[in-house]
This record gives structure tokens, sequence and C-alpha cells, in this order.
């Protein structure tokens, strides 16, 4: 380690500067050292589980089983109706219009009809192939075409 007998400027350290900057590089080296012991004794003791592991379980395979997502939305169909948050029925009536308590909701119309209450957000699949999110105003945006068996949950 080189150890500075200037500051910053240029100028040199007095005795007692010089001295403080000795005994930080000293526990520094104190520090390195230390810190590459650990790492040794660290990689050894990992090194030796390793290796008990493998002779213990030469066949055993770990494969995580994934935990399934259960998605929350109510779905028209198989339902034939979903009551959301605010206590409104939705169903899709047999021109296909989408229906909150009996009155088209905008000129919404389609064939799936999917809410998740989590975000109050209803989501349908229109007569043109494209899913729809009903905003708060009661108009439709346009999400664009998706697999229709894939409800989006944007």
């Amino acid at each position: 380690m080189i150890i500075p007998t200037t500051d910053t400027n240029g100028n040199p350290l007095n005795e007692l500067d010089q001295a403080d900057v000795n005994a930080c590089c000293a526990q520094i080296d104190t520090f390195d050292l230390l810190k590459v012991a650990a790492q040794k004794h660290l990689d050894s003791i990992l090194a030796a589980a390793s290796v008990h592991f493998l002779e213990s379980n030469p066949t055993t395979t770990v494969t995580p089983t994934p935990t399934p997502i259960t998605s929350p939305n109510i779905t028209i169909p198989p339902a034939t109706s979903i009551t959301d948050n605010a206590g409104s029925t939705i169903t899709i009536d047999s021109d296909g219009k989408i229906l909150r308590d009996g009155n088209q909701i905008g000129s919404g119309a389609g064939s799936i009809a999917s809410y998740n209450p989590l975000t109050h957000t209803l989501y349908v699949l229109g007569t043109d192939g494209q899913w729809y999110k009903l905003l708060l105003d009661d108009a439709w945006q346009g999400l664009g075409l998706f697999d229709s068996t894939v409800i989006p949950t944007v």
C-alpha cells in the first residue's frame, strides 16, 4: 500500500497527520488480511458442505414446484352475471350488448366479460376481436388484439 505523505493540495503532512495516516493504513492492511482469511474460511466451509451434500445425495435433484396463480377474475361465460364492487350486475344479452343493471354500458358489445374485483376493472372481448377496458366515464378503452383465451390484467 502506498502511504501518502502530502495532503490533497500537495503540502507535506505534519508529524501528527502522518501518524494518523500511518495508523489508518495499518488498520486497512489488517482488515484486508482479515477479509482474505475470512473468505478462505467461508470457501472451505462451502466446499465441504457441497461435497457432503453430493456424497449423501448423489442422485437427488431438487425441482421447485410452481405455485399456481389463481385469477381473481369473474368471467362470463362460464358465469351468467358478475356483481361488481358497487353492487351492480354485469351481464351480456343475447345480442352481445354489455349491460349494467339491464342498461347497455356505452356502446359496449362482446362475447366475453371479465371483472377483476381487486382492481375494480371490467374487460370485454369485443365483437371485433379486440379486448376493451371499461373506464370510469363508461367509455371503452381499446387494448388491442390478444389471444381470446387470455384475459388481460393490465
